[in-house]
């Protein structure tokens, strides 16, 4: 998890708190970390960490949209901001979408 702080730190994203959400709350068994952080002005991040093994696809655009869903009626607010972590080229379909639905993709092998 220091990891990924560190990343995000560099990205400009401080927190001050951040907490792994389970893949089971959220009814998944894909290889994806999913994490909630507060940063300093007190607003939601969701963090998403996908490890995707040939590319990241717009099918998998829409398997992280639904987990999102299901992330926010599980934790009952919405988040300010969502953050896309991924360890893989990104198509410029997908990407386009996810900046489109308002994720902010960072491309960095976690």
């Amino acid at each position: 998890m220091k990891e990924i702080v560190e990343i995000l730190n560099d990205n400009g994203y401080i927190f001050k708190s951040f907490l792994e959400i389970d893949k089971k709350a959220l009814s998944t068994r894909k290889k994806i970390q999913v994490f909630e952080g507060v940063n300093l002005s007190g607003f939601y991040i969701a963090v998403f960490i996908v490890y995707a093994g040939g590319g990241f696809l717009k099918k998998n655009a829409d398997e992280i949209e639904v987990l999102y869903n299901r992330l926010k009626d599980l934790k009952d607010h919405d988040f300010k901001k969502k953050i896309c972590l991924i360890n893989h080229k990104v198509s410029k379909e997908a990407g386009n979408l996810m900046k489109k639905r308002g994720w902010r993709i960072i491309g960095a092998a976690v």
